[in-house]
């Protein structure tokens, strides 16, 4: 009997440990952990003649993205990288739509420039601090950069 009890009171200890420990994990889960992975890109309109084009998951530009992605949604980004910052991606052969070593120290450098938390990761605080190329919309020509 008094084996049994003390088993059921380990299993209780566990278990509780357990809750509190998922508690602790759901309770400091930041914003970035709550938006998906960027899969794709999209055209935002910036003023009236102008638009950016920047990473999305499907209709949302919270998303996250890091070493190992590839597709259209890193293109956007190396893009930013190279005509908005002297990071390290500097010829057209460097926007490849892979994010490999070169993007993520381009990127790591660059969102030292916009001062914003430097881990070579992208998400929602990166989109917002970096600057984006920004192309006319009648003729698609290259305006600068500017915010998002």
């Amino acid at each position: 009997m008094k084996k049994a009890h003390t088993l059921r009171a380990k299993a209780g200890v566990t278990a509780g440990l357990m809750l509190l420990a998922g508690l602790g994990v759901a309770a400091t889960a930041s914003p970035a952990a709550a938006a998906g992975y960027c899969n794709t890109g999209k055209s935002i309109m910036k003023g009236t003649y102008n638009h950016i084009f920047v990473p999305a998951n499907g209709t949302s530009t919270n998303c996250t993205m890091a070493q190992g992605a590839t597709g259209n949604h890193v293109k956007a980004l190396q893009r930013a990288l190279k005509d908005c910052y002297d990071v390290g991606l500097e010829s057209e052969s460097d926007v490849d739509g892979k994010f490999g070593p070169k993007t993520y120290s381009a990127l790591w450098a660059a969102q030292g420039k916009a001062g914003t938390k430097q881990d070579g990761i992208y998400g929602p605080n990166t989109r917002d601090a970096l600057k984006w190329p920004r192309y006319k919309k009648l003729d698609g020509s290259y305006q600068g950069c500017g915010s998002f």
